[in-house]
């Protein structure tokens, strides 16, 4: 993915929301007017979408600690169960800081699905947590055996993406759940946000 900027009339629209009190549904319905419609929400940010373009925005109004530990491994751990981060901007609107990311657009997996998956390596995280690198084999078929799930046993950037997760200072903030587990187009499983 080429990294992509934020566009100078996102800059603006946020400029516009702080500074005309735009009401969240307000600022909301202007994204939209601009193609960029809200596709999901967490605690601390919105998650837009646009049909034309090959990246979501993500939008918070304060700073997550979790997800910029998280940011922060991707750049130094390059792994292809990572999301691809374009462009990161902090802007300060009269006095408010704003954070935007662009994020690789991803496919959603079916709630029991990503919820399986979650667990699955919800488990592999607590099981890897200080254990040496080198020993990332041998721990996974001791908790687990022979019930490995095949996209972990079979996939040594998985293991290796699990395992800088559950040792990375970010760690003491883990939000493992199916919303943060989704796929590219060629299925391979991409973990969105480990951190809350």
């Amino acid at each position: 993915m080429t990294k992509p900027r934020i566009a100078e009339p996102i800059k603006k629209l946020m400029a516009h929301r702080f500074r005309y009190k735009m009401s969240d549904s307000e600022f909301d319905h202007q994204l939209a007017s601009m193609g960029w419609n809200e596709i999901g929400r967490g605690g601390y940010s919105g998650v837009y979408a646009n049909k034309k373009k090959t990246y979501v925005l993500k939008i918070s109004d304060r700073y997550d600690a979790g997800y910029e530990a998280y940011v922060k491994l991707i750049h130094n751990y390059k792994n292809v169960h990572f999301p691809r981060i374009g462009d990161i901007k902090k802007l300060r609107i009269a006095g408010k800081n704003y954070y935007v990311h662009l994020i690789e657009k991803l496919i959603e997996f079916p709630y029991r699905l990503g919820e399986q998956i979650a667990e699955n390596i919800d488990d592999a995280i607590g099981v890897l947590e200080e254990v040496p690198r080198n020993k990332i084999d041998e721990q996974l078929k001791e908790y687990f055996g022979k019930a490995i799930p095949k996209y972990i046993a079979n996939d040594p950037p998985m293991k290796e993406a699990i395992w800088l997760i559950a040792n990375s200072p970010g760690s003491n903030w883990l939000d493992i759940h199916g919303g943060n587990f989704m796929k590219r187009k060629d299925g391979t499983i991409v973990i969105t946000d480990p951190y809350s």
